[in-house]
């Protein structure tokens, strides 16, 4: 140990940021506060994915679609449905990633398809639909939605 008390030889950084040898008497907790603040957010946003109770937007507006374009139906209880050029047809998920593909080689968007999804459709359902819609070359996917059936003007009294 050097004679001005220093075991940094005397350099003035250490004082200077505040390393003067003696033990602070409270500890810095922005840090940690940081890091809680993101894990609760990061929690907020997966969770509601996670337990199935995920209810999916519903639309206000609607955009006019280019025709022909490949739909996907994915029913309240897991079933399938596909459209492209002709009428809707019922394929089963492991066959999925085939006939999407022969769908979109015939559609406006060839890496697009339209999915549609029932109200009490699980969410599971519609990842693991997607996920097999990845395996066919799909890389954007459009919402359908169905206004609510609501008059426009409100009621007389």
């Amino acid at each position: 140990m050097r004679a001005d008390g220093g075991a940094w030889g005397g350099s003035p950084v250490p004082r200077l940021a505040g390393l003067d040898g003696a033990f602070a008497d409270r500890m810095d907790v922005s840090p940690y506060v940081g890091v809680m603040l993101t894990l609760l957010i990061l929690l907020m946003v997966i969770t509601p994915s996670l337990t199935g109770d995920f209810q999916p937007p519903r639309g206000a507006t609607a955009m006019p679609m280019q025709e022909p374009r490949a739909e996907l139906w994915v029913g309240a209880h897991g079933g399938l449905l596909v459209k492209g050029s002709d009428a809707w047809r019922e394929v089963g998920l492991e066959h999925l990633a085939a006939d999407l593909r022969t769908r979109l080689a015939a559609s406006a968007e060839p890496d697009r398809v339209y999915l549609r999804a029932d109200q009490r459709t699980p969410f599971a359902a519609i990842q693991r639909a997607l996920r097999e819609a990845r395996k066919a070359g799909v890389r954007r996917v459009g919402l359908i939605v169905e206004l609510p059936r609501v008059p426009l003007t409100p009621a007389p009294r």
